[in-house]
């Protein structure tokens, strides 16, 4: 048998867990808290159920230690192989067994297989819940659980399937010695020697019994009187026993009411609890979901607002001038230089001559008409000159204004052409202002996402401070102080309605109501009670009186009765030398059966002994699986050695019993981290163990430390 999967809907704090499972060793290897015994506890409860019964400590009411710690269904589901099919467990567990329901499905057909009249462990392993937590389910805490069930026993022995408890030697043998005490208690009494007295007793009132008809008339007549003083007495006996009764009843419906009392008294103290709870909640109970996704809001709130803190920088374009210029400067300098005039400068002597040979010519032309012309024309080339010259000197002074700017705008003065130079400041100019605008509109987006940021936090933290608000908590840790309050409030909830029904089923079956009252005449009581004592005891003697006068009218009745009395210490006698031999019998039955199978276990102990501890050892197991040790000669109990040393003995014997039980289909062996006191090498190898058992059977192995994994 091989498991496969589960699914956990809710079962003490595991809820909606799933897990697969492979052939061989399956380690799960989580953190103390994760759930490991708890999911060890799912399987068992998935094969075996839950037992029901009233306990209070959660160690022994399974069912009451696993009631989820959340709301949902308690249970869920298992899927195992057997016997090359696949089968699907489905269970749901209520506050009693009566509430449980249990599906066993074959998913090969999809149809539902009947339940089995045992348990599915039971019909699978052959054994019972008891048997199986002996055996393959190992834990720290029940490893010193000692001996093997009478179904361990009986299956190591081959005898399992026999019609009737062929294992229960210890029950058998039990129940004959107490039907041996019923006839031959310590001190020589018991039922023979009453029988045996009783035969003394008739043989004497036989020796003594008259044989005349006379005095057999006066016997009957003596008889005859005995029983009507008898009815008379009954009579006044069976009047005093109801007066008495009557009482009776009174003072234990008085004990059950003051009983009563007490168990509403508890009730009362309980619900007052509860109250407490209620009024914590008294705005609405919220669900473990809600819980969760609240705190995801108040972390989320904390992580926007921590995210959004302003740092105080912004981002610093770099000026590529030491004067930033504006565009109708470079504009108007540019149209400057682009407006220039090349020409050369005329000389100033040349100037000159041209203007003497001009005024030397307008004389000469007032006298000579003709020369007139000439010297148009050399004042006009005159003119042309003078203005030439102008130009090239207003054309030096603007480059030298164009110069001087570019100088001022870059801070230091730059070699080339001044039209390219401006061009290129433009262009630089233009490249600034976009990074400029580029930084602004990036900051102007900065500082939008951080508006709705902080929007958003706000409205995170108003819906988180809503929901707190409705309870009022006092720690700093508000969630986890209302989730244990939640928790807190669903176990004192069912803790009160169980002791609800309790209450009322107590006055239910005792007829208990408010309204009851049980006041009594104790001295009255106290007469009627030594009344019945003197009635009893005139009834008494009169009995024997006639009792004695029948006898003794009739011979032949006190004959049989002498018969039957002497039968019946005959029978005792016989009864009695019967139970003392069958229980001789069983006894040293029990001795052959269990020296069957204990050679191979205790080899098999040896094997795995010498395996994980490196040292092995001369060893003997009795038959209730108890194990000494020799060294030095002695034998040693196992419980004188370590903790760590014990409990390696009790997981070789464990598993010893184990390979005994099973030769080829294995059950899975489920270990919940049982090498706790174990040293690292002994771990080590009994690791090493397992993952060779894995080769042919499936085992589950829980731990917390990766150390011993």
């Amino acid at each position: 048998m091989v498991i496969k999967e589960l699914y956990v809907d809710n079962f003490g704090r595991l809820s909606s867990f799933g897990y697969k499972f492979t052939e061989g060793l399956n380690c799960i290897i989580k953190d103390n808290g994760f759930g490991k015994t708890t999911l060890a506890a799912f399987i068992k409860a998935m094969l075996y159920g839950l037992d029901d019964n009233r306990k209070q400590s959660l160690l022994e009411n399974m069912r009451k230690r696993y009631t989820p710690w959340q709301e949902g269904r308690f249970g869920g589901w298992l899927i195992y192989e057997a016997g090359g099919k696949k089968y699907k467990i489905e269970r749901s567990f209520g506050a009693k067994a009566s509430a449980d329901t249990l599906t066993l499905t074959d998913l090969k057909t999809g149809l539902a297989v009947p339940a089995p009249s045992v348990s599915i462990g039971e019909m699978l392993f052959d054994i019972d819940e008891e048997g199986f937590e002996r055996t393959v389910f190992l834990s720290e805490r029940n490893i010193y659980q000692g001996g093997a069930p009478d179904t361990v026993s009986a299956k190591l022995s081959g005898i399992t399937g026999i019609e009737g408890d062929i294992g229960g030697f210890d029950a058998a043998i039990e129940l004959l010695d107490k039907r041996r005490k019923i006839y031959c208690k310590r001190g020589g009494a018991g039922a023979i020697k009453d029988a045996e007295e009783e035969v003394g007793e008739i043989f004497a009132r036989l020796k003594n019994a008259s044989d005349g008809e006379a005095a057999a008339l006066a016997y009957v007549a003596a008889a005859k009187s005995a029983e009507e003083k008898i009815k008379v007495l009954k009579a006044t006996h069976s009047s005093l026993t109801k007066e008495l009764t009557k009482f009776s009843e009174g003072a234990a419906r008085a004990a059950y009411a003051e009983e009563y009392a007490i168990k509403k008294a508890r009730l009362a103290k309980e619900e007052e609890k509860l109250k407490e709870y209620e009024k914590f909640f008294e705005k609405g109970i919220p669900a473990a979901k809600e819980i969760a996704e609240k705190e995801s809001q108040a972390k989320e709130a904390a992580d926007i607002r921590c995210s959004i803190k302003e740092t105080g920088e912004r981002n610093s374009v770099p000026c590529p001038f030491k004067r930033v210029p504006d565009e109708e400067e470079i504009a108007r300098y540019s149209y400057t230089v682009s407006g220039v005039k090349r020409g050369k400068t005329v000389s100033p002597a040349l100037r000159g001559i041209l203007l003497l040979g001009t005024l030397v010519s307008a004389v000469i032309g007032l006298f000579i008409p003709y020369l007139f012309i000439l010297t148009a024309v050399l004042g006009i080339i005159c003119s042309v000159c003078f203005k030439i010259s102008q130009d090239a000197k207003n054309n030096e002074k603007d480059s030298s204004q164009v110069s001087d700017f570019i100088e001022e705008v870059y801070g230091e003065a730059r070699i080339g052409e001044p039209l390219s130079l401006l061009i290129s400041m433009r262009a630089e100019l233009e490249n600034y202002r976009g990074q400029i605008e580029a930084r602004d509109a990036q900051i102007k987006e900065r500082s939008r996402c951080r508006e709705e940021a902080c929007e958003k936090a706000a409205r995170l933290d108003i819906s988180v401070d809503e929901f707190i608000s409705k309870y009022p908590t006092k720690t700093d840790t508000p969630f986890e102080e209302i989730r244990n309050a939640l928790y807190a409030y669903s176990a004192q909830r069912t803790f009160v309605n169980g002791l609800r029904e309790e209450c009322s089923d107590f006055a239910g079956r005792h007829n208990i109501s408010a309204e009851d009252n049980f006041a009594m005449d104790r001295e009255r009581i106290e007469e009627v009670k030594r009344e019945l004592e003197i009635t009893d005891g005139k009834i008494s003697e009169l009995e024997k009186e006639k009792l004695l006068a029948e006898n003794s009218a009739s011979r032949i009745a006190l004959e049989a009765e002498l018969a039957n009395a002497e039968e019946k210490a005959a029978l005792y006698r016989n009864n009695y030398s019967v139970i003392t031999k069958t229980a001789e019998l069983l006894a040293l039955a029990k001795t052959n059966m269990t020296a069957r199978y204990l050679d191979k276990t205790r080899e098999k102990f040896k094997e795995i002994t010498a395996y994980i501890d490196g040292v092995g050892g001369e060893f003997t197991v009795d038959t209730s699986f108890s194990i000494k040790k020799t060294e030095g000669g002695a034998s040693r109990e196992c419980e004188a050695y370590s903790r760590g040393t014990r409990e390696l003995y009790l997981l070789a014997l464990r598993i010893a019993i184990t390979l005994s039980l099973y030769e080829k289909d294995f059950p899975p062996i489920i270990l919940d981290d049982p090498f706790i006191a174990f040293d690292d090498n002994n771990a080590g190898r009994a690791m090493e163990l397992l993952s060779k058992l894995g080769k042919d059977m499936q085992i589950i192995y829980f731990s917390c430390s990766k150390s011993r994994s």
